[in-house]
């Protein structure tokens, strides 16, 4: 089961994920799915989407939760961990931090 944390952190991803697609074509938009893969094999999302799509959910982070997080770093943790990761590899990554950040 999905948290209340949960839903606005995925909430937050989906909103950087609008925020891409601003400037893709109809046709190349990138799905709001917790399957879909940001970086890795398969990956959807090119280095400079990559970056900007972190930095704009650091940003919801930030403005949601009052936690300054650094995700660029993570991403690399992860990509080491994972072969692709994925919204909701991202989303659990996010809500681990703020757990260890006492937030939650």
């Amino acid at each position: 089961r999905i948290s209340v944390v949960d839903h606005t952190i995925r909430d937050i991803i989906y909103a950087a994920i609008d925020g891409i697609n601003e400037d893709r074509d109809e046709n190349e938009f990138l799905p709001k799915s917790l399957d879909v893969v940001l970086a890795g094999e398969s990956a959807l999302l090119n280095s400079l989407q990559i970056v900007t799509l972190i930095a704009e959910v650091e940003e919801g982070v930030e403005e949601n939760y009052c936690e300054s997080l650094s995700l660029l770093e993570g991403m690399t943790e992860l990509l080491g961990q994972h072969p692709s990761v994925t919204v909701s590899i991202l989303l659990t990554h996010i809500a681990v931090l703020l757990e260890k950040s006492e937030y939650a």
